[in-house]
């Protein structure tokens, strides 16, 4: 399972930063400089044109292990650090019990999925005899 923890930790960084932004104790001004970047990178990730096209071997992508990387770290050196421990484990908690709900919803429609797969096959093969 430690692939799971993996997930968990990639999607409770985001979140993090989101309740660190949410903090009161941390002033407009900062917000709003954190909130552009982390928009801006965000849309730099959805936008299909790059600095470098990835179809170029290698380099293609070095423009993006670099900006990427680069912007949260921008983004971290500009919120103080208030609280980050209690903020990273609420995060995880968090992402923790959404990533779970989401593997037993997703895995109670497999089930019922099957299950009505398998009554169909039935009815069908008792249907043609």
């Amino acid at each position: 399972m430690k692939w799971l923890t993996h997930i968990i930790d990639w999607i409770a960084f985001p979140y993090g930063i989101m309740l660190l932004l949410k903090d009161h104790d941390i002033p407009e001004k900062t917000k709003i400089k954190a909130g552009s970047i982390l928009v801006l990178l965000f849309l730099y990730i959805l936008n299909p044109a790059d600095l470098i096209p990835d179809v170029t071997p290698i380099i293609g992508l070095l423009d993006d292990l670099l900006l990427i990387p680069g912007a949260v770290f921008a983004t971290r050196k500009m919120i103080p650090e208030i609280n980050v421990p209690e903020l990273v484990k609420k995060a995880r908690t968090d992402t923790r019990r959404f990533v779970l709900l989401f593997l037993l919803g997703v895995s109670v429609i497999v089930l019922i999925s099957i299950s009505s797969l398998a009554l169909l096959i039935y009815l069908a093969v008792r249907y043609w005899n």
